[in-house]
């Protein structure tokens, strides 16, 4: 130390390889001579332990970092459970804003009054599983176009196969941008079809999601007819979600700001089909891409609640805004099968 205060070196290194068999060590001075990257979380593995235990879990794929920007980041969930709310700082809320901007195709304004990032860990880790589904799902078919030489690595991305719409906008905005602050595509999963996508709502409702997680209604339960079947429904255009959002008290409106896991998408461009859960399920695929009559705005519907993780709630102030109509269900008939010896 006092060699690096008068200038001679910059840094120690100790080196107890060579004298205990053990490790070397690095020391410096200066605080700015740091820059803490990565956060690793771990388990040491004993002599004692079981070798296949061991084994196993080397092979398992660990898909639960969480966000660099959360400030639970350090902790591992499933030890260590939390749910927090966090308002974000200005920096943040002026990007929130501009992606607003950026996916509001209405009239009028619309400006973010708040915005709380939520932080749960049962819910994450929900989401982390499903993903760990989806890449093995995603593995699966490709060997099968690898027999065939068609493999691509990918789910077929929502621009291959609504060509005309391409990207979605979330996706077109963020592209580009060092938002690691608050979301970015470099940890999405570009390959898995994970999207940030928004979903209108109540307060209440709002509320309910960040600290249960989606429900997702059937039945009679169904607030909203299901245009595309069952489903959560999600847009890439803030107009279409707040359509959904109810108008509170002190007149804002509530959306959320949700990472989505579309997976393997079935589409459609049919005005109305209320059959589509049943053909998604049959084609072996993981959520429903409408776009109606090929005009938009474009519904993202996933079946599963894991599929969906809702990150931020923002509170928006919408003025001089006309809502436009909403839309007709059209007449459709369907085939439906009655096990023998219901009637």
């Amino acid at each position: 130390g006092n060699k690096v205060r008068a200038g001679d070196f910059d840094s120690t290194v100790g080196d107890r390889l060579t004298s205990a068999d053990t490790f070397r060590e690095f020391v410096v001075y200066d605080a700015d001579a740091v820059y803490p990257e990565y956060v690793v979380i771990y388990t040491r593995v004993y002599e004692r332990d079981d070798p296949e235990q061991t084994a196993l879990l080397a092979d398992t794929p660990f898909h639960l970092q969480l966000p660099v920007y959360w400030s639970n980041c350090y902790k591992d969930p499933k030890i260590d459970l939390f749910h927090d709310q966090f308002l974000v700082r200005q920096h943040t809320v002026a990007l929130l804003q501009e992606l607003v901007n950026a996916c509001f195709k209405g009239t009028g304004n619309v400006k973010l009054k708040t915005v709380k990032r939520i932080e749960n860990g049962a819910i994450w880790i929900k989401y982390v599983n499903f993903k760990l589904k989806l890449a093995k799902d995603l593995a699966r078919q490709n060997e099968g176009r690898l027999e065939q030489s068609t493999t691509k690595g990918h789910f077929s991305f929502a621009n291959e196969l609504d060509e005309e719409m391409g990207n979605t906008l979330t996706y077109n905005f963020l592209a580009g941008r060092g938002a690691e602050d608050f979301v970015s595509p470099n940890n999405l999963d570009e390959s898995l079809n994970e999207h940030l996508l928004w979903h209108g709502t109540s307060k209440k409702s709002a509320e309910i999601i960040a600290q249960d997680d989606f429900r997702i209604p059937v039945g009679a339960d169904m607030k909203h007819a299901a245009r595309f079947g069952n489903g959560a429904y999600l847009a890439e255009d803030v107009e279409k979600a707040l359509t959904y959002a109810e108008l509170a008290d002190d007149g804002t409106r509530h959306v959320l700001l949700c990472r989505v896991l579309c997976g393997d998408f079935y589409y459609t461009d049919r005005h109305t089909q209320i059959d589509a859960a049943q053909h998604r399920d049959a084609a072996g695929k993981h959520s429903v891409l409408a776009n109606p009559e090929r005009k938009g705005p474009r519904e993202f519907i996933v079946p599963n609640s894991d599929q969906v993780y809702p990150e931020f709630v923002l509170q928006l102030e919408v003025t001089d805004w006309v809502e436009p109509a909403p839309a007709r269900m059209a007449l459709t008939t369907i085939q439906v099968q009655v096990p023998p010896g219901t009637m």
